[in-house]
């Protein structure tokens, strides 16, 4: 089973997420948290294999949290999940380490790539040497 962290200040965003990639994949154990701050409480509490974190969020954006837990978890996976960024943002967070950026589109097709990113690069974790 894999632990994903999922962090949206958007409910019916978190909901959507949790129904497709629950229905697209057994493997996937989905939490969630509706900040930033939210988010990076159960990460110290709890153990995840992946975060899925949206890049605008009140209080602290994706890219300002990705910059918090590389401080304490810098080989945990990222994933910027976003419809509100561009290029630059992309950018960004792969200078501050974030494993990969995937856009939230119209269509729902954006869950089987953020399930197939999200198996990927926790795969790849796995088999990295700590």
């Amino acid at each position: 089973m894999i632990r994903v962290l999922h962090v949206d200040d958007n409910t019916s965003d978190l909901e959507l997420a949790r129904v497709f990639l629950t229905r697209l994949s057994s493997e996937i154990d989905l939490d969630w948290a509706r900040s930033a701050a939210e988010g990076l409480e159960k990460l110290e509490r709890d153990k995840f294999d992946c975060v899925v974190v949206d890049y605008l969020m009140p209080g602290m954006n994706g890219l300002e949290m990705l910059e918090r837990i590389r401080i304490d978890m810098p080989d945990i996976p990222f994933i910027l999940f976003t419809g509100e960024g561009d290029e630059e943002v992309a950018a960004r967070a792969m200078v501050l380490g974030a494993d990969d950026y995937v856009e939230k589109e119209l269509a729902t097709n954006h869950y089987e790539r953020l399930l197939r990113r999200i198996l990927e690069v926790v795969g790849e974790n796995n088999t990295q040497p700590k």
